[in-house]
């Protein structure tokens, strides 16, 4: 009996891992099916691989309403999608673009340069580029008969963050101003106390961030990283690192009365730690800046578990829309 016990728990283990991941593919296909829309002429139309830059990953894809005479067809919601910084496509954001592009908006998908072994982006130069593809489809909206007034952006994980800090750094200066923000699951600071085991986050993303351990040296790395920044073991050690990972972290540059959010995260998030949200919401709140949080809480970093909240977010997401594009 007792040899057979190591073997029984094995495939229970086997068996519940299974049954887990099954369900929670059973359960994306849920949340994303509530986005889902039909598309043809009479809707919308998609135009694919647009240029914003010169760079290898600077596309976008563009999906213009119908009916461009309407109210809803002057404002745009640019997505911006996830995949840590070193994956994803904008093709992921093509289910959320023609769901609101079904409602009047025009709705643009945004790819980033990624650090893929050649380009060595940083926060700040994928932020920059976020800005040139605003640039850019407000120009070729313009060519297509659509004169777009302003924005909202709406970001998953690492495109979320972009959204969040594009949202918040050129709320004054964008050439098309944003008149709120839609976060799923967004990183909100560099600070390196927010990326450990203590304050949520998986070992095993921890090794892929670099922070294994926590040392000087590897917080210099990932701050050096992100920041593009020359960061140094003394420069952590003195605190002047702080400045640098500040000046990449969106919670950093919140205002009294600034961008309206819609903030979305899952209580057990292993990838952003729910620290972070929690400091987001504590800032907002303490800066009075109109905001919803939506807190999923059977869900992880993929926000799955919870149609219901995928449901909520879908009103406010509506809400926001009249309020602050003034429909």
């Amino acid at each position: 009996m007792k040899r057979l016990f190591p073997l029984i728990f094995i495939t229970v283990f086997f068996l519940t891992s299974c049954v887990a991941y099954i369900d929670s593919k059973n359960r994306k296909a849920e949340s994303q099916a509530e986005f889902k829309v039909t598309w043809n002429s009479s809707v919308g139309n998609k135009i694919s691989n647009l240029e914003y830059d010169k760079g290898t990953y600077n596309k976008y894809d563009l999906y213009l309403p119908a009916d461009s005479t309407t109210e809803q067809a002057k404002h745009l919601i640019m997505f911006t999608h996830g995949g840590g910084w070193t994956g994803g496509s904008k093709d992921s954001g093509e289910l959320y673009c023609k769901y609101f592009t079904s409602k009047g908006y025009v709705t643009a998908s945004i790819d980033y340069t990624l650090w893929d072994g050649t380009h060595t982006p940083s926060i700040a130069s994928l932020n920059d580029e976020l800005l040139a593809a605003v640039t850019a489809i407000k120009i070729k909206c313009s060519e297509k008969g659509f004169e777009l007034m302003d924005m909202a952006t709406f970001g998953y994980s690492a495109g979320a963050c972009q959204s969040l800090l594009y949202s918040f750094t050129h709320k004054d200066d964008s050439p098309l101003p944003v008149k709120f923000c839609m976060d799923w699951s967004g990183p909100v600071t560099f600070d390196p106390a927010y990326w450990s085991v203590e304050a949520g986050i998986y070992e095993p993303e921890l090794g892929l961030l670099g922070l294994k351990h926590g040392s000087d040296s590897e917080i210099a790395a990932f701050v050096e990283k992100f920041s593009g920044q020359n960061v140094t073991v003394e420069d952590v050690k003195s605190g002047a690192a702080e400045a640098v990972w500040n000046s990449i972290s969106p919670v950093f540059y919140v205002k009294e009365n600034w961008v309206p959010v819609i903030q979305c995260y899952g209580v057990y998030d292993g990838i952003v730690p729910v620290g972070q949200q929690k400091l987001f919401t504590t800032v907002l709140e303490e800066n009075e800046v109109p905001h919803n949080t939506v807190v999923f809480p059977h869900s992880g970093h993929g926000l799955h578990c919870d149609i219901d909240k995928i449901r909520v977010f879908k009103k406010l997401a509506d809400q926001y829309c009249q309020q602050y594009f003034g429909i």
